[in-house]
Order: C-alpha cells, then structure tokens, then sequence
C-alpha cells in the first residue's frame, strides 16, 4: 500500500513539473514588456527669411549660396485690400412743398391791397442714399518660376494685379468683406432754405 503511494506521488510530482515547466517556457516566449514610443519624424525645417535680391540670387547662381539648389515649387502670395464706398438701404428725405394764394380787389374807384396766404399741399418725398465703408480683402496664389522671378520686365506687383483682377470677380466668395464703421447718410440733417 506504501508503494503504490509513493508511486502515486511520485506521478504527481512528475505532472505538476512537467506543468510548470511547459509554463514557463510559455511565459519565456512571450514579451510582456511595453513596446517602445514610435520615434516621431522630424519637423521640416522652416523656410529661411531672405530679401527679393538673395531669392532672385539664389534663382540666377545657386552653387554661390549655402543651400546650393535653386528654388522649387514657387509660390507668388498676392493679397489685394481695397477701402471703398458701398450703397445701403436708401431713405426718403420730406420735400415740404409751400403754396401761396394772393388775393386783391380792384374797382374804377377803389382798391384793395393784395392779401398772400399760404395753402396747404400733398407732403412729397424724394430719395436718398446711406453709404457705408467697408475693407474689402482677397488672396491668392500663383506658382511662378525662377524665370518670373528673375524678369525684369514684369514686376511682381504687376503679376499680382492681374491675376487679382481676372479672379476676384469670378470667385465673391473669397472675398471678404468688413465694415469700417464710417458711413455717409445723405437722408440726414437736410434743411431746405426757401426764399
């Protein structure tokens, strides 16, 4: 009876390591550690700050600078304010009309002198306009060239203009409008003077 205990245990030994074995080869497998932040890209470097004469510079001998390339992907930034007039809601400014009525009596022998009274009239009205300034923005962006940049016939204000000007008006959503506050009101403070 002890030896079929002692076996007994000795099979159950056996299973609970062969167990424990196969359970930590298990966990030996497997990499419970974190895994590493992604490294983030680095940030494109910021376009350097030069006047007209080095960008055209750089256009014309790029081997003579320090970045040795000559721009790519031109962009001509163009940006138009306007400060105008607009018309608003129109008004009505009262036309006082005046109607004088004479009176005199004349006769072979007597007259009287002429009498003026002044008889009412339908008011009248006439129109007038209320203005408002307002700021008037638009932008855009035109790619150009090395080419255009290094044309001394066009100036660039000029290229702006253009494109502006065939633009604007075939695209009113983009621009934008602000009022100043200023307004012109003719309905205003009108006085007639009559004689």
């Amino acid at each position: 009876m002890f030896r079929g205990q002692d076996r007994d245990l000795k099979w159950t030994a056996a299973v609970f390591a062969l167990t424990s074995i196969s359970s930590l080869w298990a966990f030996a497998g497997e990499d419970h550690r974190s895994a590493p932040a992604p490294v983030p890209a680095p940030a494109p470097a910021s376009p350097l700050s030069v006047s007209l004469e080095k960008f055209r510079q750089q256009c014309q001998d790029p081997s003579k600078s320090e970045v040795q390339r000559a721009p790519q992907d031109i962009k001509l930034i163009c940006r138009n304010q306007e400060l105008t007039w607009i018309a608003t809601v129109p008004g009505e400014v009262p036309l006082k009309s005046v109607r004088t009525v004479s009176t005199a009596v004349v006769s072979d022998k007597f007259n009287v002198a002429e009498v003026s009274k002044e008889v009412g009239t339908p008011q009248a009205s006439g129109a007038c306009q209320r203005y408002q300034e307002v700021i008037e923005q638009y932008s855009l962006e035109v790619p150009v060239s090395c080419e255009d940049i290094l044309n001394g016939k066009t100036q660039l204000e000029d290229i702006c203009a253009a494109q502006i000007d065939d633009s604007k008006d075939k695209n009113e959503a983009a621009v934008q409008v602000k009022a100043t506050g200023r307004v012109i009101d003719t309905c205003a403070n009108v006085t007639v003077n009559h004689r």
